[in-house]
């Protein structure tokens, strides 16, 4: 989703006149740290699991959308499969077959790894394949062999690793550090580490009288629990080994569950059996917890997961995942994820810091940041049938909407299950706001309604009283039901539109000096709202940032000026990153057509980062300026004025002290805005021709033309709706035409709305309702497209 600004009306209206910003769903684009923190533009991203449908779904963290899908390879069974992954690698074993995700080009590797084994550990660069049983045939007297093998998680040549043969069956392993490998054996008090092909180590557990289970995380200790002693042995790197006890906690416990330690707060989780009891473990200090769980004798609960003082606990029986604050020793929430009984798989995780669940068997994960849960839908899946897919690695179907969040507070009032045959997703913003933040009604149903599929106008909101030069804007809150319009001076205005056919003015909105407000868009899931203002009568441009999280007025965090264009009577050209943690904008010092782009870590005192300058286009004229949705990529338009061709860059923004062009692509002489979809293989944009044309940008290096969008005038404003499959388009002549977009792009048109008597100045989709905003000289009109 991105929030488009309006065209000038000046010398270069139809050369640049688009303003710019991005707004995706998505916390802080940098760490939160401040001073010279290293920029971090990922928020983290997981592989997500649905054998039901056969499906691998990569999720982004920050904004907790999806990105693309994998169907699982050829000869891959979906219902014993195991899929492992950790910060260094991910990795998907059926059968005997294992096979490792390119995460970066979001794609199987060409041959599958020949790692045997019935269970998988990734660990590094390695991934290991642990035979945890006899072999069915042992003959000729010989002693039974269990292999534990290992292979490069990237390396997909097919070919076998090393393996290490040991004597006695494997019945817990856990990752050591730098890719080794720790296994407990039956009947065993010694530990076994392996690197790679070779025993580097035996350990010996003082007092160990049954089985070990063994755990560890990122950066943290191994730890091997005895099940019968009830102790607990913390391996270090390095120094003594110490050992605790669980004292009686355990006693009355029928099983034991060891669970993933916390990286921040050194808790290692227990779960006690029958009991139904998690027990805590401080393995810095020593101190226990015991929090009883509100759940039955008889549920099934998953491995325990804990991230600093919270513990998460997968329910598979109730299909809910149990959130327990260790400080107060309460479940302070619980997160709707299955209808649970026979057949659930929960799975809880930590990648990239961030904690992730998964029902492995329906359509709906979470992901938590920075405290936050969302709730998101891995696939569309309507009451009478699932998706099907066809054998063999399938990059990026469309991605569904995320679903709004369905946690409840606490085990006394649960949310109501989902219907065993769950309902087609309706686009809304992934994860719901805060319990203070205004208005949350998702207004009208995106289907069913009863208009019978023809577009509605609901409300036409007047922004002024006649036509002028200025230009209006329209941006939707992507976490509240909330609007911003704005048209020229102390015309900012914040609205509620929990029922949009009587939208309500909540706040008024200024530019930091009093100039005419050019635009505004939320980021970082609603929580800063960037604001766009010129001071009347001179050159520069005023960029304020405010706070809009909670349900009071927005707050401003600061106010940057910079030089705007040298025409006087355009706007300058800027783009927010989707997280909201860096901007980009024209210089119109220096003769224009340089790009500044700006940290934005700490949203109170953004700073200058980077220049980007010195191609050919780059130093005539910027005509437009986008992120991708993933926020490693920024695309750019110029114009070449004595040619009269133009400039598609694609330029990799990873880091944004060092950004650096990717591809050049030459363009014709058409206008449009730069419009990535919402799963970053589309971008709108200029062609080669005079048309507005749709590139398929999945290999950055090499765009490719995939269908042109034939209009009757110059395109000034477009916006992808939130899953991707609908494009609107506003002209210069006041139409606004819908586009309807494959899974391979070739637009085609749907239908044209009502046209307006001036030009459209932007458009903008409700990433919760799917509502458009449509705005023109003077007005803002809402409409519903079912």
């Amino acid at each position: 989703m991105r929030g488009h600004w309006a065209p000038g009306r000046g010398r270069h209206a139809a050369v640049a006149g688009f303003l710019g910003l991005v707004c995706i769903a998505g916390p802080a684009f940098l760490n939160s740290s401040q001073g010279s923190a290293a920029p971090r533009f990922e928020t983290g991203t997981a592989w997500l699991l649905s054998t039901s449908v056969g499906l691998l779904t990569k999720v982004d963290g920050g904004s907790a959308r999806p990105m693309a899908q994998l169907a699982l390879p050829d000869g891959a069974d979906p219902r014993p499969v195991q899929l492992v992954q950790q910060d260094s690698g991910v990795v998907l074993r059926s059968g005997n077959t294992v096979w490792s995700v390119d995460d970066a080009r979001e794609r199987f590797r060409a041959n599958a790894l020949a790692v045997g084994g019935e269970s998988l550990v990734v660990s590094g660069p390695r991934v290991y394949g642990i035979e945890r049983h006899a072999p069915t045939r042992a003959t000729g007297g010989r002693q039974a062999a269990y292999d534990v093998q290992s292979a490069a998680v990237a390396s997909g040549t097919g070919q076998g690793g090393p393996t290490v043969r040991l004597s006695a069956p494997v019945v817990s392993a856990a990752a050591g550090r730098d890719g080794s490998l720790w296994v407990a054996q039956t009947g065993a008090d010694t530990l076994v580490r392996i690197d790679g092909d070779r025993v580097v180590a035996r350990e010996r557990v003082q007092g160990a009288r049954g089985s070990l289970q063994l755990t560890s995380a990122a950066d943290t200790e191994v730890v091997a629990f005895d099940t019968l002693s009830l102790r607990l042995t913390v391996l270090p790197e390095h120094g003594p080994r110490r050992s605790l006890s669980t004292g009686d906690r355990a006693q009355a416990a029928s099983t034991v569950q060891l669970g993933v330690p916390s990286t921040a707060s050194a808790l290692v989780p227990l779960v006690l059996g029958s009991a139904q009891t998690l027990v805590t473990v401080n393995i810095a200090n020593g101190a226990l917890t015991t929090t009883r769980l509100p759940v039955r004798e008889t549920d099934h609960l998953g491995r325990p997961v804990a991230a600093g003082r919270l513990v998460y606990v997968p329910d598979n029986t109730s299909g809910d995942v149990l959130v327990v604050d260790t400080d107060s020793r309460r479940v302070r929430e619980t997160v709707r994820l299955a209808e649970g009984g026979a057949g659930t798989r929960l799975g809880v995780f930590v990648r990239n810091g961030l904690v992730w669940g998964n029902d492995e068997t329906g359509p709906l994960a979470m992901v938590v940041d920075q405290g936050r849960t969302r709730v998101l839908t891995k696939y569309s899946q309507t009451p009478s049938t699932a998706p099907t897919y066809s054998g063999g690695p399938a990059l990026r179907p469309t991605p569904s909407a995320t679903a709004t969040p369905t946690p409840s507070p606490d085990r006394s009032s649960p949310t109501p299950r989902p219907s065993s045959a769950r309902p087609s997703p309706s686009p809304s913003a992934s994860g719901s706001p805060p319990a203070s933040a205004a208005p949350t009604s998702s207004g009208p149903a995106p289907t069913g309604s009863p208009n019978g599929g023809r577009p509605v106008l609901l409300k036409t909101i007047a922004v002024a009283s006649g036509a002028d030069f200025r230009r209006t804007s329209v941006t939707w809150d992507p976490a509240a039901a909330r609007l911003v319009t704005a048209h020229g001076p102390g015309s900012g205005q914040l609205w509620d539109v929990s029922a949009p056919r009587t939208p309500r003015r909540l706040y008024p909105l200024t530019d930091s000096e009093g100039g005419d407000i050019r635009g505004a868009v939320f980021a970082a899931q609603g929580s800063l709202l960037f604001v766009a203002g010129r001071q009347a009568g001179t050159s520069y441009q005023d960029f304020t940032i405010y706070s809009t999280a909670g349900a009071g007025a927005p707050h401003p965090l600061s106010a940057t000026t910079m030089e705007a264009s040298q025409d006087r009577g355009i706007a300058p050209i800027v783009a927010v990153s989707p997280n909201g943690g860096a901007f980009a904008v024209e210089d119109g010092g220096a003769g224009g057509g340089w790009v500044n782009i700006w940290n934005n870590a700490d949203p109170t005192a953004p700073v200058r980062a980077s220049t980007l300058a010195g191609t050919t286009g780059l130093l005539v004229s910027v005509g437009d300026i986008t992120f991708s949705p993933d926020n490693r990529t920024m695309a750019v338009h110029t114009l070449h004025g004595r040619t009269n061709s133009g400039y598609l860059y694609l330029v990799d923004v990873t880091d944004i002290r060092h950004p650096h062009i990717i591809s050049t692509t030459l363009l014709g002489s058409a206008t449009a805005p730069v419009v990535f979809s919402p799963n970053g293989r589309f971008l709108l944009g200029p062609g080669t021709g005079t048309a507005a044309t749709l590139w398929d940008v999945r290999n950055h290096a090499n765009p490719v033309a995939a269908g042109t969008l034939p209009t009757s005038s110059t395109v000034f404003s477009a916006a992808f709706n939130q899953d991707g499959s609908l494009l609107a388009v506003g002209e210069k002549n006041g139409t606004v035409t819908l586009w309807k977009v494959g899974p391979t792009g070739h637009p085609a048109p749907l239908r044209t709305l009502t046209r307006r008597p001036s030009s459209i100045d932007q458009v903008s989709f409700d990433p919760r309702t799917g509502l458009l905003g449509v705005a023109d000289n003077t007005t803002v009109q809402l409409w519903d497209l079912d």
